[in-house]
């Protein structure tokens, strides 16, 4: 039955379309002559200003670009960066994420979980407008072997000890690790730290890491 009066439906529907397509020519040529009978009594059509060009926050490598579509709602002060080219002969895709740290709107957080989670769970927690997360730091299972502080509270400090073979015995080994912070002024850091003594509260900062190196005696605990 479908069949049967399939030539006639499509008859119908290319007719149908055809007439729609001629009363749009009537009305586009409608509309011309109404433009043009307004241009003639000096009107005209208003000028689109020019979209002003963006300022960066930063200069990057070539191959970045300012992200024209990521990042649209954001605030002043936080841009999105991508990087959609060749790399050593292979296509590589990347993302950058840069804010100004001195701007009070926007808020720099590190967050740390009881127990595996990813970057999307922790972004979906989050109250407020988040506008980036990404996943920072050393782990294993649920333990943290990064520094994390905020607010003054150090919710995991950076690893004090790692035990590596030396002389064929399990050895103990005090590394100075980088961490990177921004204060309350919104200055950012970045430093070579160990956590002195038994707590975690006391951080110092170095000019350069322990030499710790393998299959060499360990250096001395920072102080």
């Amino acid at each position: 039955m479908f069949e049967k009066n399939g030539n006639d439906l499509l008859t119908y529907i290319h007719d149908y379309q055809m007439k729609k397509i001629l009363y749009l020519l009537v009305a586009a040529v409608t509309i011309t002559a109404c433009s043009k009978k307004s241009d003639s009594t000096g009107g005209g059509t208003t000028p689109i200003p020019p979209i002003p060009p963006v300022t960066t926050l930063l200069q990057l490598p070539a191959g970045w670009k300012l992200s024209s579509t990521l990042g649209l709602t954001f605030p002043t002060g936080i841009q999105v960066y991508q990087f959609d080219t060749t790399y050593m002969g292979r296509t590589t895709k990347a993302f950058c994420v840069a804010f100004d740290s001195r701007n009070t709107n926007l808020e720099f957080k590190p967050v740390m979980a009881a127990t595996a989670t990813t970057p999307t769970a922790f972004y979906n927690a989050e109250p407020g407008v988040v506008y980036a997360c990404i996943n920072g730091g050393f782990f294993s299972g649920n333990q943290s072997f990064s520094t994390v502080k905020y607010n003054n509270t150090v919710s995991a400090p950076n690893v004090k000890a790692l035990t590596r073979t030396f002389n064929g015995n399990n050895t103990s080994y005090f590394p100075t690790r980088a961490a990177f912070g921004v204060n309350s002024t919104g200055a950012p850091s970045a430093a070579w730290i160990y956590h002195v003594g038994t707590g975690n509260d006391l951080i110092y900062s170095y000019p350069i890491p322990s030499p710790n190196a393998l299959n060499v005696a360990p250096q001395a605990i920072p102080t």
